[in-house]
């Protein structure tokens, strides 16, 4: 079985409506669906929004459901200048950005102890993002970075210099969270995003209508993946 979790209903929204054999159920205090997709078997949840809220849906799905791999999907915003509206983001590694365990002499985005921080992606799903070539937009792959912070341009400037030296290429709310759980479980993790925007731009116009097309893309990427042996 493959967990699929994004933060959003909203983003989850494709995955639903491409499930075959969909069912609901309700565990750990949440509604998941299950069915298949690509003739796999597949679990799809809403983790909500934040941290603590993806680190416990993705414990829930390892708990109820003993998924194979996760994959956490939906939009982040772009530090990277060369990232624009529409692409995707593969994140070949994630840290959280807003835990500074410096106190402990390890460094940003660390956890005392053991300082474990950066999760890598998995190796075999990268592999097979990277022969993913889509049509009308770009695929990229780098670093994510995660907070418990809506960056705004009013709030950059007091992360702009972290997020900088972490070489970050895009940030969002949940996905090093979620990564924690599947990592201590051992089980094989991928980020994917789609940018909505870049962070110094301000307030994004049209949210829903970029969701609905970064969602459709990052379905399109997960087909692709579940496809491959």
């Amino acid at each position: 079985m493959i967990c699929l979790l994004s933060a959003l209903g909203e983003e989850l929204f494709p995955f639903r409506e491409a499930l075959e054999h969909a069912t609901e159920e309700q565990a750990s205090g949440r509604l998941w669906n299950r069915g298949t997709l690509e003739g796999r078997e597949v679990v799809l949840g809403v983790a909500g929004v934040g941290k603590v809220m993806a680190a416990s849906a993705c414990q829930a799905a390892l708990d109820n459901f003993h998924p194979e791999k996760v994959l956490f999907t939906g939009i982040a915003g772009a530090f990277h200048p060369d990232l624009t509206r529409g692409d995707l983001l593969v994140a070949r590694d994630c840290l959280q950005y807003d835990l500074d365990p410096s106190l402990f002499g390890l460094a940003p985005g660390q956890i005392p102890p053991p300082g474990q921080g950066l999760y890598p992606g998995d190796p075999a799903m990268l592999e097979a993002a990277e022969t993913f070539h889509p049509r009308g937009y770009r695929i990229s792959f780098g670093r994510i970075l995660t907070a418990d912070i809506f960056l705004t341009p009013s709030i950059l400037p007091l992360w702009a210099d972290k997020i900088a030296a972490l070489k970050g290429d895009a940030v969002d709310m949940e996905g090093a969270a979620a990564a924690l759980p599947a990592y201590l479980g051992r089980v094989p993790f991928l980020l994917i995003r789609s940018i909505s925007d870049q962070v110094q731009s301000g307030p994004v116009k049209g949210f829903r209508g970029i969701v609905r097309q970064g969602s459709a893309r990052c379905l399109e990427l997960v087909r692709w993946i579940l496809r491959r042996p």
